[in-house]
């Protein structure tokens, strides 16, 4: 039986281990990394009770020319990059607001974001989160490992918009954490403005 080969065109050295990756839905030119690492220290911590830190990075990838440009990165020499003090290890936009992304931390919430047009760390507009799993007193908090959403049959035209009023969207979704945990939950989330124009035209 014969096996394809996989060629690699291109590999970077990160700062810290990447968890997940991305394409980023409205440019599919531009792949989204979610990393984390763990703070050092000279205690006897566990893995699970050392504290984390991790980042989003966006990278370009030219599909067209892969073998000379490869990935490269969009603020040369340095990754576009937003910090964080938790560990990033899930990250979705969603299947049908393709605007909207949702990111797992370690440190039990689930971040949404909406992404702006330049597709730049910078451009992230936070609009929400959600607690997954309650901390416990002197427990580290939850892993969130894995999440998805839940696309259920909706129209972007049943989205009610008032003058000056936001607009709001509920969105489910299912997580699971490091402690064995599996939870659907919902988030009532603002709509972005590109899907407030499309739908109130």
């Amino acid at each position: 039986m014969s096996s394809e080969v996989i060629t690699a065109y291109h590999s970077r050295n990160l700062d810290q281990e990447p968890d997940t990756v991305t394409i980023v839905p409205r440019a599919p030119d531009y792949l989204l990394l979610g990393t984390y690492s763990l703070v050092k220290n000279d205690s006897d911590e566990t893995d699970a009770e050392q504290a984390r830190k991790g980042s989003l990075q966006f990278l370009r990838f030219n599909a067209e020319q892969p073998e000379s440009t490869g990935l490269s990165s969009v603020s040369s020499p340095k990754l576009d990059r937003k910090d964080f003090d938790f560990g990033i290890y899930d990250l979705h936009f969603h299947p049908i607001y393709t605007g909207l992304l949702g990111v797992a931390t370690s440190n039990a919430e689930i971040l949404f974001y909406h992404s702006q047009a330049k597709y730049t760390a910078q451009d992230l507009l936070v609009v929400g989160k959600i607690q997954v799993e309650e901390c416990q007193p002197g427990q580290s908090p939850a892993i969130i490992t894995q999440f998805q959403f839940i696309v259920e049959a909706q129209d972007a035209s049943s989205v009610t918009i008032h003058e000056h009023e936001p607009a709001f969207r509920t969105i489910l979704l299912a997580a699971t954490t490091q402690f064995g945990a599996t939870k659907v939950m919902q988030v009532d989330l603002p709509t972005d403005h590109d899907e407030r124009l499309r739908t109130q035209g």
